[in-house]
């Protein structure tokens, strides 16, 4: 069964963009949607952002280049990207294809909030 990707998105008082994933990141027009607009925050200045990830179920490779897509974006704005509350499965998968290696991580929205 098909769990269609939500997301819910805030900005800080700080100005740093938080947002709340869940259900399936896969490379679908819900994932390019979601990937479009963190870029188009980057694009308009954004330099923080946290990505919640505690509601994502599943993670396609799609999925994993719409995390990189916003990653590399984010680097080359000199801005910090933190993946906060990964679920066990996804940390596996993305350890597996060392996207953890280049990316930070916390083990809470309010831990990534606290490195930014």
């Amino acid at each position: 069964m098909r769990n269609r990707l939500r997301v819910t998105s805030e900005r800080t008082g700080s100005g740093v963009h938080v947002h709340r994933l869940a259900g399936d990141l896969f490379g679908d027009s819900e994932g390019y949607s979601f990937q479009e607009q963190a870029c188009g925050e980057i694009d308009g200045g954004a330099t923080k952002i946290v990505l919640d990830l505690a509601g994502v179920i599943r993670l396609d490779s799609a999925g994993i280049g719409v995390l990189a897509s916003i990653a590399n974006a984010m680097r080359e704005a000199g801005g910090k990207l933190v993946l906060a509350a990964l679920p066990d499965r996804v940390e596996k998968t993305l350890g597996i294809v060392m996207f953890l290696d280049v990316v930070e991580r916390s083990a809470t929205v309010e831990d990534a909030l606290a490195r930014l």
